[in-house]
């Protein structure tokens, strides 16, 4: 036997709302149990400390910006205070049916924030697979969403499955080959940490490599409307280290020119006087040196590539609450799984 029922605001009420009975049951014996059990609900509310329920949440509409961060499923409600009028609700989400990959099924009365109508607590392999993973295309244009995946045996970090062509940047006023080779994303200690390598090929003769690490969190915010959102932020300047590469046939190129320049000089020195045979000499090792060099003069003049992370990434925060109720957050935190808090509202003509 399994019985859905649901509480109502902070009043801690409880309403039967569904019963589920094993086996061949008629529906006169099913009537009388429902009853039973309505009586026996009414009359001892005062000795209910846990409460495990199925909670619906309103899904977002076709094309909602961001509508991932609106649950599917939600797997347990959990009440647990002092007194059944003090009972709040707190809600685990759980999108698309998936495993929690370690985080309780029962959610326990720490994860809901004080003063707080209901809390929804989200697993870390939620948060990458289903929030920061979709931030990434617009930190790296040319990527999307499903280049990364999850890394198997750890459900805190993602990884770009396979280098990317991004678009082309410009650098030194010329557009240049952009690629990502190398991307992951990792849920550490209430922080996410970015690691990326990018390279920048200039005509096949130079190349950049550059690695970043940056570290962000999320926070909330209000926009110009009043609603909340949530934006990831930068907790210290991104670490970018890089390093070049010179293709081996591009400095023999400039090496040849150096020495044909270089000849042609020394020749010439010949048929001058003691003064010009000197002068053209040193101007010949000059030439020499410069076109030897030339790659690596070239490498030292070239811009600072860009830094990559995913900063300036906004999420819509709008969410509904089954019986007409609109949660809005209020609060957001990120330690061992991201838990946003909020009041519940009520609102006309939402969608059951």
């Amino acid at each position: 036997m399994s019985v859905l029922a649901f509480t109502h605001g902070k009043a801690g009420r409880f309403t039967f709302e569904e019963l589920r009975l094993n086996g061949g049951v008629d529906l006169i014996k099913k009537a009388f149990v429902r009853a039973a059990l309505e009586k026996w609900l009414s009359e001892n509310e005062d000795v209910i400390d846990h409460v495990f329920a199925s909670v619906s949440i309103f899904e977002g509409l076709d094309g909602q910006s961001f509508s991932y961060l609106l649950p599917s499923e939600v797997s347990y409600a959990y009440c647990e205070r002092e007194t059944v009028d003090d009972s709040i609700l707190a809600v685990i989400g759980m999108v698309g049916g998936r495993q929690s990959r370690g985080l309780d099924q029962q959610v326990s009365s720490l994860a809901l924030s004080d003063n707080f109508d209901a809390s929804i607590v989200i697993a870390p392999f939620v948060v990458l697979d289903l929030i920061a993973k979709h931030a990434v295309p617009a930190a790296y244009p040319g990527v999307i969403a499903d280049d990364l995946r999850l890394c198997p045996g750890n459900p805190r970090r993602i990884e770009l499955v396979q280098a990317r062509k991004l678009d082309a940047i410009r650098v030194n006023g010329y557009l240049t080959s952009h690629t990502l080779t190398s991307l992951a994303i990792e849920f550490i200690g209430g922080q996410i940490l970015v690691y990326s390598q990018s390279l920048l090929n200039y005509d096949n003769k130079i190349k950049t490599y550059t690695e970043t690490r940056a570290r962000h969190s999320i926070v909330m915010s209000k926009t110009d409307s009043g609603d909340a959102t949530f934006r990831f932020i930068e907790l210290a300047p991104p670490e970018a280290h890089s390093r070049h590469e010179i293709d081996p046939s591009y400095k023999d190129e400039t090496e040849k020119i150096g020495i044909y320049v270089s000849g042609v000089i020394s020749v010439a020195s010949i048929f001058t006087g003691p003064i010009g045979f000197i002068g053209l000499s040193l101007l010949s090792g000059f030439y020499y040196g410069f076109f030897k060099y030339l790659p690596e003069l070239e490498c030292n003049g070239l811009e600072p590539p860009p830094s990559m992370d995913f900063l300036g990434f906004n999420a819509s925060a709008a969410c509904a609450w089954l019986g007409g109720k609109t949660f809005r957050p209020c609060s957001i935190e990120l330690s061992d799984a991201l838990r946003l808090s909020g009041d519940l509202h009520e609102q006309a003509g939402i969608q059951q």
